[in-house]
């Protein structure tokens, strides 16, 4: 398998130099063959750094949004991999691959106004799927980051009394408008 692995590795970058060599419409098979090598050698390895990278790398220039979603979902759950895969999933308007990709995509984030950002994302997402536990979950980790956005955002604010009063969640609504 180790010698299969190699050889197709091989044979995608070799493609894939080819293609950039000729350029063109004389690039487009060779392009295909780049990608079919890398994708083969994912069957063996769905991990390997080299072939994921350079298949998105390939696919990203053809607009292959759908063969990015369905290889990155079996790759690592790296920060790099995950924000191509919401934006494939983003590219293909697939809101229910992008609220998956975004809440793994959270706990590897590191920048504040990032992690709030994506959350919003996130919540958005929830209420265009009508998942309002999800939504309220994370409306309430917003919260607990910065209590200053629900509170500033009187849309946000409505949006999250609403859902409480919609789960028969009163205690809670109750106290939000106060």
């Amino acid at each position: 398998d180790n010698q299969r692995l190699a050889l197709l590795l091989e044979l995608g970058q070799l493609a894939e130099a080819q293609a950039k060599h000729q350029g063109g419409d004389a690039a487009a098979p060779l392009i295909e063959q780049a990608i079919d090598a890398y994708s083969e050698a994912l069957t063996l390895d769905p991990a390997h750094e080299l072939a994921l990278g350079s298949l998105v790398a390939l696919c990203q220039l053809d607009g292959r949004w759908g063969l990015i979603a369905e290889t990155l979902e079996r790759a690592p759950k790296t920060t790099l991999f995950l924000r191509t895969l919401v934006e494939a999933y983003q590219q293909l308007g697939q809101p229910e691959g992008l609220a998956r990709a975004l809440d793994d995509l959270l706990p590897l984030l590191t920048d504040q106004g990032e992690i709030l950002a994506t959350l919003q994302q996130l919540a958005e997402m929830y209420q265009r799927l009508e998942r309002p536990s999800d939504e309220i979950r994370v409306w309430e980790r917003i919260y607990e980051l910065s209590p200053e956005l629900i509170f500033g955002d009187s849309n946000i604010l409505l949006q999250l009394e609403h859902r409480y009063g919609a789960s028969g969640r009163h205690a809670e609504q109750a106290s939000l408008l106060q």
